[in-house]
């Protein structure tokens, strides 16, 4: 038999048994040390990254966003996550600098635009300098997974961080 790769190597595959033991070589010893090499960088990676992201103070009110989201006990699972989105539009280029909280809901909740008003009311409260121009966008989802099947519904609000804030000045919770 010949594949493409045999075809290319100009060699066959040929089914058959082996008479006697198969001798096979050696591992190149230059292996060794290049995983060896590879997994003293990986682990030195680990504290390095750690020295220039404790003080950032960026991950810490991503990580308590995310933990007084969770508190509610209204959630499974939240995240926070920062980004930009930029790209030209009528050869003019524009950026969007974004901050999009994603929850996945324990039940289906009553009305969800006043969901998305408490997660972002606790976004304002823990964020406190967040930059007027900041998209902040509220994902809710609200689903299933059983491995075979599953099925989401997903209801996402996105505003301006100083338009937030009116919409919770002027809605109750």
């Amino acid at each position: 038999r010949q594949g493409t790769h045999e075809l290319v190597a100009g060699t066959y595959v040929v089914r058959s048994s082996p008479k006697g033991i198969v001798n096979h070589g050696d591992v190149w010893r230059p292996h060794f040390a290049i995983i060896g090499a590879w997994c003293v960088a990986v682990m030195a990676a680990g504290p390095v990254i750690g020295i220039y992201t404790k003080d950032n103070q960026t991950f810490k009110n991503l990580i308590a966003i995310q933990k007084e989201i969770e508190a509610t006990g209204k959630v499974h699972f939240a995240s926070a996550s920062e980004g930009k989105s930029w790209g030209y539009l009528g050869g003019k280029k524009w950026e969007v600098n974004y901050l999009q909280i994603r929850a996945i809901l324990r039940e289906p909740p009553e009305d969800y635009e006043k969901a998305a008003h408490e997660i972002a009311k606790i976004v304002l409260a823990q964020y406190p300098k967040i930059p007027e121009k900041r998209v902040i966008s509220v994902v809710l989802s609200y689903g299933y997974d059983i491995g075979i099947a599953s099925g989401w519904r997903n209801h996402i609000y996105s505003y301006r961080a100083g338009e937030w804030q009116k919409i919770l000045h002027t809605t109750t919770l």
